[in-house]
């Protein structure tokens, strides 16, 4: 299994970045929207996406929507983390 991780926080997205390969999975991932667009545009595949909401410059619907618009099939989670 493939799975996305846009998350722009460096901790958040370290730690699931770790716990899902120490699981198994295949990791890839987008510190900004302007990088996950990329990868969606270079027809990246996966097969589950780890989306965070709040994303500078931008919010992670706008990421979600696109996927639903270009039927990419992969299952989302959506999420809002915060670390102080």
């Amino acid at each position: 299994q493939t799975v996305f991780v846009v998350e722009d926080e460096d901790l958040p997205r370290f730690l699931i970045r770790e716990a899902l390969e120490e699981a198994g999975a295949n990791v890839i991932e987008a510190a900004s929207i302007s990088k996950c667009n990329e990868m969606l545009d270079q027809g990246k595949k996966f097969d589950l996406m780890v989306l965070d909401i709040n994303l500078a410059g931008g919010n992670g619907f706008e990421i979600l929507d696109k996927i639903l618009e270009e039927r990419i099939p992969a299952k989302v989670i959506v999420a809002s983390m915060y670390f102080n």
